[in-house]
Formats: C-alpha cells, structure tokens, sequence
C-alpha cells in the first residue's frame, strides 16, 4: 500500500511538473517576463482545490466496513 501511495504521489509531481512547464511556456513568462505570472498562479490555486471539490466520490461508508472487515478477520487469526 506504501508503494502505490508514493508511486501516486510521485506520478502526480511528474504530471504537475510537465503541466507547469507548458503552461509556463505558452504563457511566455520568462526569466525577464513575469507579465502573465498572475494567470498560472490561478490556474495553480485552481488545480490546488479541485481534489478538495472530488472528495464527494469517496464512499466513506465503504471504506469503514472493509476496515472493519479486515480488523475483524486479523483477530480470528490470532
């Protein structure tokens, strides 16, 4: 479970690196021209909310009876 966390996570830095750069790039913004700076930082905060606005679709009922589940299960084993 450990390694598909931090694969996600890293996955989700590679994108979001990738994504920036050609954000960067099509906006022109350069080491000189911070012109259209104001537009990635809001598409960025923007991206930054939109895991927040998606937590709907976990059905949290669901996972707390598999944990119950396997909590139950790993006391009949011992």
């Amino acid at each position: 479970m450990y390694a598909v966390i931090t694969s996600t996570g890293n996955a989700g830095g590679f994108i979001g690196s990738m994504l920036g750069a050609v954000i960067i790039s099509a906006l022109n913004i350069t080491a000189t021209n911070f012109d259209n700076l104001w537009i990635v930082c809001t598409i960025s905060n923007v991206f930054i909310i939109i895991p927040v606005m998606l937590l709907y679709l976990i059905n949290f009922n669901k996972a707390i009876e598999v944990t119950k589940t396997a909590h139950q299960n790993d006391s009949q084993i011992v």
